[in-house]
């Protein structure tokens, strides 16, 4: 239908019709080319556009692009026309104009010099306006300072004014203290605000002469709260060596720690705590497997311990020395009745089942003297024997490990052999290093040349050794408790106070330790820890104070109150001069005077507070 339709005759009159009006109408020439020649020829021509122009490729793409979405090119020329000719002009006047157009040029440089006379005026202006109010703060704090400070030296007169002054302050700095808005910007980590909120109640406690809390008591409920072992078994450790330590009179912090009753105290304290920790893992070991092993009804300690040996497979070592019946290999288990810290299981177990009578009453004997005298070891006299049977017979004759190192043990034997075959963790070799200690031997006893000093001991762990071998700071907490445990307080703080996650809790311990009488402190000038030659050997000297002040610190911008609580604990600590530091570090550090004003602010102290054995408590 639509092919009958179509006037093929008619098309082509009216096609020859347009040529003609084309070809009357153009002054252009003619071109004859059918359409595959035309796209060729346009093909040709875009790519010539764009070896010769980089940006024509991009402009005849937005063109094209333009020209699918309805947008006439045109037209939108048309209309940035006027903006292209806003910027020329304006280029013109500030680029400079034509040389022949003098007008504009002067014009242009008239309106240039104009624009940065009032910029480089505004900048002066703005930075002496600055520099102004920053001279006119720091005069009016100047003179505020210098107001309160005058009236403070005055006499008994102003002092009630004084007091006024002070409660109002007091209440306004505590108003602003428990503003929810300033709470955001505390710096301090929940843990670092817990322990805060301790110090602040051990302080409260000291000003209103109330019964004071027991810091270390208060600080292992921290820890315990914050659900870290590593941190629980830290606090520990710490409690079990220094809790409730025998009494001293002696005034000397160094005195006392050098005194041999507090030695042998700290001694067997860090033997229980290993013995403890050992029978707890021992524990820990058997109920995991208890389809291995035969605990029958109510376990004993010996049923829990020959389970965890038969568990170990121990059997398979060479030369050991096995009991008749089921009593196992017997020297194993006679080390691992003393190394958990159950002798007395040992003497039960050697008596009944292995009949060895002679050195059940050994261990007997070692056990007694321990309880009764507080000294280290057997007597004497039957410590030399043991000694003298060990070199001539034990040494080279036993093929049994575990029978030469408890003959180590008891007797204090052959202190450089390690027995690392056994003793090959670091708290198996500190016990077994903590047994060997015993004093140094008088001139009478010329025997004891083979003898492990408790400073010997020491200078092993913290300097031949040292931070290097137990690889420190990838084990922060082993390499501490090495030095907590042969009583090296002040380095095993000095060492957590360089263990940026760890620095909190060395501060805390350090603070614990001072305020029951049990850190040795050096001057607040000296380095973080020091030896000084004068000092008893294995003692050092731990700069307190300037822990204490480099931790304030960090957060008195923000936590003001928390950070005055901790410079508190500096009062007792005096200068040279005689001043103490808390009166320093109020004057230097937070008010920002100088120290010709700590003796008056020592009088405000004197005269303010009511009763002045408070600052001394």
């Amino acid at each position: 239908m639509m092919m009958e339709d179509l006037d093929f005759s008619k098309i082509l009159q009216d096609a020859e019709a347009l040529s003609s009006e084309i070809e009357a109408s153009s002054d252009m020439p003619r071109v004859q080319r059918n359409l595959r020649q035309v796209l060729e020829a346009g093909q040709l021509l875009v790519g010539r556009n764009t070896r010769d122009e980089p940006g024509a490729s991009a402009e005849t793409k937005a063109s094209v692009f333009l020209g699918t979405k309805g947008v006439d090119i045109t037209k939108m020329s048309k209309k940035l026309e006027p903006l292209y000719n806003v910027i020329s002009s304006d280029s013109q006047q500030q680029g400079g104009a034509s040389e022949a157009d003098l007008d504009s040029f002067l014009r242009g440089e008239k309106t240039s010099i104009i624009y940065s006379a009032v910029e480089s005026t505004s900048k002066s202006l703005l930075n002496r306006l600055k520099e102004n109010v920053r001279n006119d703060l720091k005069n009016s704090w100047a003179v505020d300072k210098e107001k309160i400070l005058n009236t403070l030296s005055e006499g008994a007169g102003g002092n009630q004014s004084l007091i006024l002054m002070d409660h109002q302050l007091g209440a306004e700095y505590r108003h602003s203290v428990h503003d929810k808005r300033l709470e955001s910007s505390s710096v301090l980590s929940k843990m670092e605000l817990t322990y805060s909120h301790e110090i602040d109640g051990y302080v409260k406690a000291i000003i209103t002469n109330q019964l004071k809390p027991n810091l270390l008591e208060k600080f292992e409920i921290v820890a315990y709260n914050l659900n870290d072992k590593n941190i629980q078994e830290l606090w520990q450790s710490v409690l079990s060596m220094v809790s409730s330590l025998p009494v001293n009179p002696v005034p000397s912090v160094i005195e006392k720690r050098s005194n041999p009753r507090i030695r042998k105290a700290l001694i067997l304290r860090a033997k229980q705590y290993l013995e403890k920790s050992f029978f707890a893992k021992v524990q820990g070991e058997v109920w995991k497997n208890l389809g291995r092993g035969r605990l029958g009804g109510i376990p004993s300690v010996r049923l829990i311990l020959k389970n965890f040996v038969s568990m170990k497979n121990i059997l398979s070592i060479p030369g050991l020395e096995i009991g008749p019946g089921e009593c196992g290999p017997v020297w194993v288990m006679v080390y691992i009745f003393l190394r958990s810290g159950h002798i007395d299981d040992a003497i039960i177990y050697l008596r009944e089942e292995v009949e060895n009578n002679e050195f059940a009453g050994i261990l007997s004997e070692y056990a007694k003297h321990a309880t009764t005298s507080g000294s280290l070891g057997l007597p004497k006299e039957i410590e030399a024997q043991i000694r003298l049977e060990y070199l001539r017979v034990i040494r080279s004759g036993s093929t049994d490990p575990y029978k030469r190192l408890v003959y180590c043990l008891i007797a204090a034997c052959d202190v450089v052999n390690d027995h690392s075959d056994i003793a090959n963790r670091l708290d198996d070799y500190l016990w077994l290093k903590l047994c060997q200690i015993r004093d140094e031997p008088s001139p009478e006893n010329k025997h004891y040349t083979d003898y492990l000093a408790y400073s010997s001991l020491q200078d092993l762990i913290l300097e031949k050794y040292g931070e290097s071998h137990f690889d420190a700071f990838k084990q922060p907490f082993t390499y501490f408790q090495s030095l907590f445990l042969t009583g090296q307080f002040e380095a095993a703080v000095e060492f957590l106070s360089r263990v940026n996650n760890l620095k909190t809790h060395g501060v805390h311990i350090a603070i614990a330790l001072h305020e029951i009488g049990l850190l040795i402190i050096s001057d607040s000038k000296t380095l973080p820890l020091i030896r000084l030659k004068a000092d008893p050997p294995g003692i050092r000297r731990l700069n307190y104070s300037h822990l204490i002040v480099q931790y304030a610190k960090t957060f008195q911008g923000t936590n003001t109150k928390e950070a005055l609580n901790y410079l508190y604990l500096l009062r007792n600590i005096k200068e040279r001069n005689g001043s103490n530091l808390f009166s320093i570090c109020m004057v230097v550090e937070l008010l920002g005077c100088s120290r010709t004003w700590v003796s008056t602010f020592d009088q405000f102290l004197t005269t303010v507070l009511p009763n002045q054995k408070t600052m001394e408590c």
